[in-house]
């Protein structure tokens, strides 16, 4: 069920990647077994973007150009934890994922707002209106997921066919953020969907 509260933001949560790449040959990749550490991560980072998000995102949107000046600012954050390629390639698949929820918005005719990048968050597209329907709602939230994943599939192909360690490590990456952003849960692509499948979905935890 839709609300009337403004803006309605679709956008990605993620907190840490899988696999951390590493720019220096000497560094070996983290072990799989982090499997469970970077979902928690992510949890946390939902948690901060559903109770703190909006704020950040408005603070962001202030600039004269919020979706460099964020993308830049994400890039040099995760380039210190991650290092520059890695970076690039982690703000490169948020961005392919939140161009997904952008051309569903634009197809349906939705006005929304510049791209806001906000450093191990994510992003997130603000619509300038409502959605006619939970069903309008629901394909724009499919719209990242499904934009994303194909993405990382390239970066999977590709690191397949070159035997590159990086874009394997960024499919891993893409591939998760995707994954999670499908989570039933509030303001998850997940969520938002729920809300088509039935009105009474919000009532069970489910969006």
């Amino acid at each position: 069920m839709l609300n009337n509260q403004l803006p309605n933001f679709q956008g990605t949560t993620q907190f840490a990647a899988l696999r951390i790449y590493h720019s220096s040959p000497n560094q070996k990749p983290p072990p799989r077994n982090r499997f469970t550490a970077g979902l928690a991560g992510l949890a946390t980072g939902s948690v901060i973007l559903a109770s703190k998000g909006k704020y950040l995102i408005s603070a962001l949107k202030l600039t004269k150009f919020a979706s460099l000046s964020s993308m830049i600012l994400t890039v040099g954050a995760y380039t210190a934890f991650y290092g520059f390629p890695y970076a690039v390639g982690m703000t490169s698949l948020i961005l392919i994922h939140e161009s997904g929820h952008a051309l569903v918005m634009k197809r349906m005719g939705i006005p929304f707002s510049p791209m806001v990048f906000v450093p191990f968050m994510g992003a997130a597209v603000a619509m300038k209106k409502q959605p006619r329907d939970a069903y309008q709602e629901a394909l724009v939230a499919f719209g990242g997921p499904v934009l994303g994943s194909l993405g990382a599939l390239g970066f999977a192909g590709a690191g397949q066919a070159t035997g590159s360690d990086l874009l394997i490590a960024l499919a891993d990456f893409g591939f998760m953020i995707n994954l999670f952003n499908m989570i039933p849960l509030g303001m998850m692509d997940g969520g938002r969907i729920c809300g088509a499948v039935s009105p009474y979905a919000g009532l069970v935890g489910l969006g």
